[in-house]
């Protein structure tokens, strides 16, 4: 059984909801965080300091059911993921005072995380098929690139648009993971079945014709295609290859991420690690990658192939980002 103390806030904290947050943003201003996720971080606490009763209100008086109340009426205004994003935030919001001494409960800990319903709609092989048929006609041979590379290999469109043919060492496709920095080898013979193409062939087609340029998806100019370019012009040929009936009511059309998703459902049908294949495997960052600071290169772990006898599990190498 809890203690008095334990389930109430500290009676000497008058502390108010504005000048936590500007201690909290402070906070978390000196961790590792990206340039994006800590501008979006910063939106939400302001979010909270609103909706939570406004910066006056002394943090210790506020309840689970306040907290419950506000991001419930987020999350019914529609805005069902930022009303996830601000019970995470809210939770962490809150901790962080009980460490300080301000309040003596966090009003979150016992509180359901919202569930969003998923609106965009998943992509069949044979949806792909058809858009990328209209990029051809269109003469978009770059994003039929881009797109054959994102189903072979399951990569987020901005680790995309920075794959270069110098990445490609021992037979191997070095990839450094954009969003989470995870470092893979992926082998050029790894093999889509159902697509019956294999990643060299198509990182031979890439880099065939071109003189001066090593990056495998690219403007002729040889300057690279800002991911946004790219996605919006999956999403024009999207349109016009298939009615928008094809999703259904109250959903939304695929984008160009759902490759990654079609990607890892069409090699779990095939027997291929798909947790190695695309970086989702949940280990400490040196069991995935190491730096040598003497020679300036770092160890690409090798992503596995069924019926491939295992002969390296790292590759040593530096690449251009």
């Amino acid at each position: 059984m809890l203690c008095h103390h334990c389930c109430s806030a500290l009676p000497s904290s008058r502390l108010t909801l504005s000048d936590w947050a500007i201690e909290f943003s402070q906070l978390i201003s000196t961790r590792t965080l990206k340039a994006k996720t800590l501008s979006g971080r910063l939106h939400q606490v302001a979010k909270l300091v609103d909706i939570l009763g406004g910066a006056q209100r002394q943090i210790s008086t506020i309840r689970p059911v306040d907290v419950a109340t506000a991001i419930r009426s987020v999350f019914d205004s529609g805005k069902e993921h930022l009303a996830l994003r601000l019970h995470i935030e809210a939770d962490d919001m809150f901790n962080e005072a009980i460490i300080a001494g301000h309040v003596g409960l966090n009003p979150v800990t016992h509180l359901k995380r919202p569930r969003p319903r998923v609106r965009r709609s998943r992509l069949t092989y044979e949806q792909l098929h058809q858009i990328r048929r209209v990029c051809i006609r269109r003469g978009r041979s770059w994003l039929v690139d881009a797109i054959d590379i994102a189903l072979v290999t399951g990569l987020r469109i901005g680790d995309i648009v920075r794959l270069r043919v110098s990445h490609v060492v021992d037979g191997h496709l070095l990839v450094t993971q954009q969003k989470t920095g995870v470092r893979q080898a992926i082998p050029l013979d790894l093999r889509l079945d159902a697509a019956r193409v294999t990643l060299r062939r198509i990182v031979e087609r890439c880099a065939s014709g071109k003189e001066g340029n090593d990056l495998l998806v690219s403007k002729r100019c040889g300057k690279a295609y800002h991911k946004n370019y790219l996605t919006s012009a999956f999403s024009s040929d999207r349109d016009s290859a298939l009615p928008r009936s094809t999703w259904g009511d109250g959903k939304m059309p695929a984008t160009f991420h759902e490759i990654r998703s079609l990607s890892e459902r069409m090699y779990r049908d095939q027997g291929q690690d798909t947790k190695a294949l695309l970086g989702h495997k949940r280990q400490s960052t040196t069991d995935l990658y190491n730096d040598n600071r003497d020679s300036g290169q770092t160890m690409f772990k090798v992503v596995p192939i069924p019926g491939r006898r295992k002969l390296i599990a790292h590759i040593k190498a530096s690449i251009e980002a």
